[in-house]
């Protein structure tokens, strides 16, 4: 018989590792988005600090916004917003776009923090033992595995083509592996 409690673990695993690609994703390319936007390195930083606000927004109302909602659809939301987010990066006109981005991407990412954090605990509860660590270890191999990729194909894709390909198996991967 199937334990409900392994099958949710791993989904809150894999939850992990596709929240991790999409930074995975980016963090290769930021060179060349900043390079597309002619910004000095000050306005530059300073558009990508933005998502600290976002972040704090999204960790004041993630909660709320879980209670209300339930975290399986915060999750969700949070996922998709975060790669239409990544894809925006490589289309940034100007610093304001990409600071735009920033605010939206790390309300994005709080919220969906909120939310798999909370089924994480839900799921160690039902299954009477820890796993949380082993499910972060899996957002840095998500993380790692996808900033390998990025780097390796950075001389023959454009960044809009890395992000768009990285949030496209993102997607697909996210809902077959965690039951979407």
């Amino acid at each position: 018989m199937n334990n409900p409690y392994e099958t949710a673990r791993k989904a809150v695993q894999w939850g992990f590792f596709f929240m991790g690609v999409p930074i995975g994703v980016l963090v290769p390319r930021l060179a060349e988005i900043k390079s597309g936007i002619e910004a000095s390195d000050s306005v530059y930083g300073t558009a990508i600090a933005v998502s600290g606000i976002g972040a704090i927004v999204g960790n004041a109302v993630g909660a709320r916004l879980v209670h209300r909602y339930g975290s399986k659809p915060i999750v969700r939301f949070g996922i998709t917003l975060i790669l239409a987010g990544n894809v925006a990066n490589a289309l940034a006109p100007s610093a304001w776009w990409l600071a735009l981005v920033a605010l939206c991407n790390g309300f994005s990412y709080s919220v969906q923090n909120v939310g798999i954090n909370s089924q994480g605990a839900l799921v160690e509860q039902g299954l009477v033992r820890s796993f949380m660590p082993r499910a972060h270890a899996y957002w840095s191999i998500g993380t790692m595995s996808a900033a390998l990729v990025s780097s390796l194909l950075a001389p023959y894709v454009s960044p809009f083509a890395a992000l768009s390909i990285g949030a496209t198996i993102s997607l697909f991967g996210f809902y077959a592996l965690t039951g979407g």
